[in-house]
């Protein structure tokens, strides 16, 4: 894999929930690791509601974080990792006071880990959970100014309308696929993998057949529109 224009520094992946590692970020995660940068991870919210019906159901949590452990054992399987659940509600749009609970949580990790850059959903993420999780980067990131890490906001499944495409080869494609069928309780029927398939083709750059695209830059001024309930 081409490196391309990685940030420097270990990299926090934030992740609305697992199975985002993939899915969002997973060309960028596999590029650090194969750098051989320390990995850390947070998952921010439980993915109780990840199944057909859209009910809660409790029995996932467990499941869909060894889901997450064993496909970053299959996207960094040398890497030193360091890995963070929240567990908030998913689906649940954050009170105030949530918000600055999290960001003050989030401050002290960047503060007491060695972490050089920060990927984060992009800020027009079209589902709930992406843009609550965008806007937690924004805050804790901006209150650290000049000492703040490198962001780099990542899609899943809306478009970023500017951004670099991170071209991914035929061998790393062939990991995100393995990487992604570990998420066995969100497959669907393979329906998920041939989501991200024609996503990953639609994204890549002119001399590859699959790409995933990073943003550089803060989208907004301020923190980001939490509001609204569009289905990713």
């Amino acid at each position: 894999m081409r490196f391309g224009s990685l940030p420097d520094g270990a990299p926090l992946f934030i992740l609305p929930h697992a199975d985002d590692e993939v899915l969002g970020c997973g060309a960028a995660l596999m590029a650090h690791a194969q750098r051989g940068d320390r990995i850390s991870v947070l998952t921010v919210f439980d993915g109780a509601l990840g199944n057909k019906a859209g009910e809660r159901d409790h029995r996932l949590i467990a499941q869909r974080e060894a889901e997450l452990i064993a496909s970053l054992g299959v996207l960094a399987p040398q890497s030193e990792i360091a890995l963070w659940s929240w567990d908030l509600p998913e689906g649940h749009l954050p009170a105030e006071h949530e918000f600055r609970w999290a960001e003050h949580r989030l401050l002290r990790l960047l503060m007491q880990e060695p972490i050089g850059a920060v990927y984060s959903p992009w800020a027009g993420d079209a589902h709930l959970d992406h843009r609550a999780v965008a806007s937690l980067a924004h805050r804790a990131l901006s209150t650290m100014a000049h000492g703040a890490p490198n962001l780099r906001t990542y899609e899943v499944w809306s478009s970023m309308p500017t951004g670099d495409a991170m071209p991914i080869d035929s061998e790393t494609w062939s990991v995100l696929q393995e990487a992604l069928a570990c998420h066995k309780s969100q497959w669907d029927g393979g329906r998920l993998l041939e989501r991200f398939c024609a996503r990953s083709m639609a994204r890549a750059p002119s001399d590859c057949f699959h790409g995933q695209v990073f943003g550089r830059t803060l989208e907004v001024d301020g923190p980001p529109d939490t509001g609204g309930h569009e289905a990713a």
